[in-house]
C-alpha cells in the first residue's frame, strides 16, 4: 500500500482556469485563480505547521530478533498544533515484511494537543538488517479541497538473527560423534579424569588433589596429577557459493544449530564462511563465541558464482593458514554444485584435518514433461556419483540432508546409512 503525493495537481487547475478565460473572455474566472492561489497558500502553511508540530515516535519491543519472531511496533502520534489534524499515517515497511496483527495504515482525526497510540505486529522470514520507515503523512484539508503527502523521517533498524535448527545427539549416528569428538572426547575444564601420578604439592593445588597417604608416609604434602582430555578443534565451513537464497538460509540455520549443539559439549569451534568474502573466526568455546558466530552468520551473504578461481583458492588458503592447527575435524556445509570448485575446496580443507560434508540434497521440481523430470534426476544422480567417487578417494564422507524438512529429522536418516 502507498500514498499518492498529490490528489489534485495545482498546475493543471491553473491551466484550465486560464483556458476558460481565453475561450469565454469572461474575466470572472480570474476570481477562481485568485481563490485557488489563496487555498494553495493555506495548504502550504498547513503543511508547514503540521510538519513542524506533528510529532511521531516509533518504538519496537527490542532490537535483535530471531527469524519469524513477532515484533511489536508502537507509533505515538502527538498533535502539538492549534488545528485539528485529519489524514492518514502510513508506516513504510520492507518488502518481505509480514503483518500478523493490526495495520501500518491509520486514518486519524487528532484534536489539538492530543496524543494517539497505535500498535501492530510484524515478522521477518529471513535473517538480515531491516529498516522501518520513513513514515508518510497525508493531510486532508477542511472540506476535502486538497490533500498533500510528505515524509516524516523516523527510521528504526531491527536485526533479525538466524534461527538455529535443533540438533540432538539421538539423530546423529554414534560413529559420526566419535569421529568429531564432541560427545565422547569433549574438552574438560579443570582436572582431567585419567590418573597420571603423584608429585609434591604446588602452591594453588586444591585440597581434593592432595594425596593423604603419600603425605602421611613422607610427612610432606603430595598432590595427585591427572591428564587433561581435550578434543581436537572443530572447524565449520559454510560454502554459500552458487547457492540459492533459500538453501543458503537453510545452511546458515543448520550450521548455527550444529555449532550450538557442539558448544554444549565445550568443544572449540572455528568458522570459515565462503560467500561475498571469505571470513575466518578462530576456534574458541563459550557463550560469547557462539554469539560472535551468530552475529557473523546474520550478515553473511551468498554469491552467484566464483569469478576468479585462482583468487578464491588463494583467499581460502589464507583462511586455512590462520587456523595454525593441523589436526582438526572439519564440517563442510556445501551443495557441491561445481565439481572444479568442490575439488579446490576439499583439497584445501584436507590440510586442516578430517573432512565431513553435510550436503543439502537438491530435489528436481516436478515438471509438466516427465522426460524433463527424468533427465534432471539422472543428471543429479550422475553428478552425485562423480563427486562421491572423488571424495571417497580422499576418505571424505558425504551426508545428505533435505532443506525442506527440519534439519534434526533430516539428519536422522544418517542412521540408516551403511
Amino acid at each position: 500500500m502507498e500514498l499518492n503525493h498529490h490528489v489534485i495537481n495545482s498546475s493543471w487547475v491553473v491551466a484550465m482556469l486560464f483556458l476558460m478565460v481565453f475561450l469565454t473572455h469572461e474575466f470572472a474566472f480570474l476570481i477562481g485563480v485568485v481563490v485557488f492561489f489563496f487555498l494553495l497558500f493555506a495548504k502550504t502553511r498547513s503543511k508547514e505547521d503540521f510538519n513542524r508540530e506533528l510529532s511521531i515516535e516509533r518504538t519496537v519491543s527490542g532490537k535483535r530478533f530471531q527469524e519469524n519472531d513477532q515484533i511489536k511496533v508502537t507509533l505515538t502520534i502527538t498533535n502539538n498544533s492549534d488545528k485539528i489534524f485529519r489524514g492518514e499515517i502510513f508506516d513504510n515497511l520492507p518488502e518481505d515484511t509480514s503483518i500478523w496483527e493490526g495495520s501500518n495504515l491509520f486514518v486519524l482525526l487528532i484534536p489539538q494537543e492530543e496524543t494517539k497510540i497505535f500498535t501492530y505486529n510484524v515478522s521477518f522470514r529471513t535473517r538480515g538488517k531491516y529498516v522501518l520507515g520513513p513514515i508518510k503523512i497525508r493531510y486532508h484539508s477542511e472540506g476535502e479541497v486538497y490533500h498533500d503527502v510528505w515524509d516524516y523521517e523516523s527510521l528504526k533498524q531491527v536485526i533479525i538473527i538466524p534461527y538455529p535448527e535443533p540438533v540432538s545427539q539421538y539423530t546423529i549416528p554414534p560413529e559420526f560423534l566419535t569421529k568429531l569428538g564432541g560427545l565422547f572426547k569433549s574438552k574438560l575444564v579443570g582436572d582431567g579424569l585419567d590418573f597420571a601420578g603423584v608429585r609434591e604439592y604446588r602452591r594453588g593445588d586444591t585440597l581434593r588433589r592432595i594425596n593423604w597417604k603419600q603425605t602421611a608416609r613422607y610427612r610432606l604434602l603430595h598432590s595427585n596429577e591427572y591428564e587433561l582430555n581435550r578434543a581436537t578443534n572443530i572447524i565449520m565451513v559454510l560454502d554459500l557459493t552458487e547457492e540459492s537464497k533459500d538453501i543458503a538460509d537453510a545452511s546458515v540455520r543448520s550450521a548455527l544449530g550444529m555449532a550450538k549443539f557442539l558448544s554444549n559439549y565445550r568443544s572449540k569451534i572455528g568458522l570459515i564462511t565462503l560467500g561475498e568474502f571469505i571470513h575466518y573466526i578462530p576456534a574458541r568455546s563459550g557463550r560469547r563465541h557462539l554469539l560472535e558466530i551468530t552475529e557473523h552468520l546474520t550478515n553473511t551473504q551468498s554469491i552467484g558464482y566464483i569469478k576468479n578461481r585462482d583468487l578464491f583458492k588463494q583467499r581460502l588458503e589464507q583462511a586455512v593458514f590462520k587456523t595454525k592447527v593441523v589436526h582438526n575435524e572439519v564440517i563442510l556445509f556445501s551443495s557441491l554444485n561445481n565439481l572444479n570448485d568442490s575439488l579446490i575446496l576439499t583439497d584445501t580443507l584436507c590440510k586442516l584435518g578430517n573432512v565431513t560434508i553435510l550436503a543439502p540434497s537438491l530435489t528436481p521440481i516436478p515438471s509438466i514433461s516427465n522426460n524433463i523430470l527424468t533427465l534432471s534426476k539422472s543428471l543429479i544422480d550422475l553428478r552425485k556419483l562423480v563427486i562421491n567417487r572423488h571424495m571417497l578417494q580422499k576418505d571424505i564422507r558425504i551426508f545428505e540432508w533435505l532443506p525442506s524438512i527440519p534439519f534434526d529429522k533430516s539428519i536422522g536418516m544418517w542412521r540408516a546409512e551403511k
